[in-house]
């Protein structure tokens, strides 16, 4: 844990002061823009490259304790062990008997595409029941648009029928989601027929280079498919409750400030909070917090560079007004960030539920704070020459 936590402190702390430097300095210039992208991409190889060689010296020096403490018969033994993705019952003839369960190809798709937990349907409460019913229209879609790969389920998941319907409904509800489906291309040729035609094709190419007992090779591809599916969702979903929030701020007369530090930040925030916690809950704790550093970090460089790259491309260096605002802004963020840094190297790298507990002070010090900045409690004078 110490070397994620230490190298995603390190960065996030560098892409806030370089942020800070910049509204400071009240102007961007290309080169600065430029350089929050080559500071992501530095950051994205550092991890890369990071887990490679750790990953690499670990085996070797797994291997090697292995050699020193164990025979040959011991080391024999190492052949018999499995890659965790490969199923144990690899034998053709066992698959070909445990993949009929349910006889027929079309009988396992409408098995696969029933949103209706139906083997656990008795013994559910009436309260689960209920809930069962009023989730199905959206587990149906899920389940229609998203592939998932599965290495814990028979043939990984694979279903013929249903994968090539995903084929064609995932990149059709992308494109539709995305507002880019009726764009014209050549003015007469919209790109939602173009990606049903490609859809199609494509998913007549599956249908014919597979069958239904085993998944083909390239059905870990479909993962990659369902991971863009998905992201689309998650962009649509959360779009919705941003407009759904910026509605009650426009009900009950809410500043575009304070909707931005409430209700708006909550919306954008809720499906990483979620993600964040369920990895953590699912035993991936490292990775739940590297993705509350990634993703914040991720918005911060990009969200600033690639806008202002344009912008200062197109027309010179860009001015910036610095108000006090953004200075509370910048400077709760660096002292949670240079607190953090100092709070659990001390606790020996475990997140210990008082420094939660203290995040959660801040960020509440932090909201109160830009509020009272915000309606004219907090005031001072920043200035603002060049």
């Amino acid at each position: 844990m110490q070397r994620p936590f230490l190298r995603d402190m390190v960065f996030f702390l560098a892409a806030v002061f370089w942020t800070f430097v910049v509204l400071w300095d009240k102007k961007i210039t290309k080169m600065e823009a430029i350089g929050f992208i080559l500071l992501y991409v530095v950051y994205v190889l550092t991890v890369v490259i990071g887990r490679y060689i750790y990953t690499r010296q670990r085996t070797r020096l797994n291997s090697q304790s292995i050699q020193e403490s164990s025979g040959i018969n011991r080391i024999s033994q190492l052949d018999t062990v499995c890659d965790e993705r490969q199923p144990l019952l690899s034998n053709p003839d066992v698959i070909s008997l445990t993949a009929v369960r349910v006889e027929g190809a079309w009988p396992q798709f409408l098995e696969a595409v029933n949103p209706v937990d139906s083997h656990g349907w008795s013994g559910m409460s009436l309260p689960k029941k209920i809930y069962e019913v009023l989730k199905c229209p959206v587990v149906f879609l899920l389940t229609i648009t998203v592939p998932v790969v599965n290495y814990e389920d028979d043939k990984h998941n694979w279903n013929r029928h249903l994968s090539c319907l995903q084929c064609i409904l995932g990149p059709v509800f992308s494109v539709l989601a995305t507002k880019v489906g009726f764009t014209l291309l050549g003015g007469a040729f919209p790109v939602w027929g173009l990606t049903v035609v490609l859809s199609v094709l494509l998913a007549a190419v599956i249908f014919f280079t597979s069958v239904n007992e085993l998944q083909p090779k390239y059905h870990d591809a479909f993962a990659f498919l369902g991971f863009l599916v998905a992201v689309i969702w998650i962009y649509s979903i959360a779009n919705e409750v941003v407009n759904i929030l910026q509605t009650f701020g426009v009900v009950f007369n809410i500043s575009n400030a304070i909707l931005g530090l409430t209700l708006l930040a909550w919306g954008n925030s809720i499906s990483d909070f979620i993600a964040d916690t369920v990895m953590a809950r699912q035993g991936y704790p490292r990775m739940g917090i590297s993705a509350c550093f990634g993703g914040p970090l991720f918005n911060l460089l990009l969200g600033i560079g690639i806008p202002f790259t344009i912008a200062t491309i197109k027309n010179g260096d860009y001015s910036i007004q610095i108000t006090l605002e953004e200075v509370v802004l910048a400077g709760f963020l660096m002292f949670s960030l240079v607190s953090s840094l100092l709070i659990v190297p001390l606790s020996g790298f475990r997140m210990t539920r008082a420094w939660g507990i203290y995040l959660i002070i801040v960020y509440i010090t932090f909201l109160a704070a830009s509020i009272l900045t915000e309606t004219g409690v907090f005031h001072a004078e920043i200035n603002t020459g060049a």
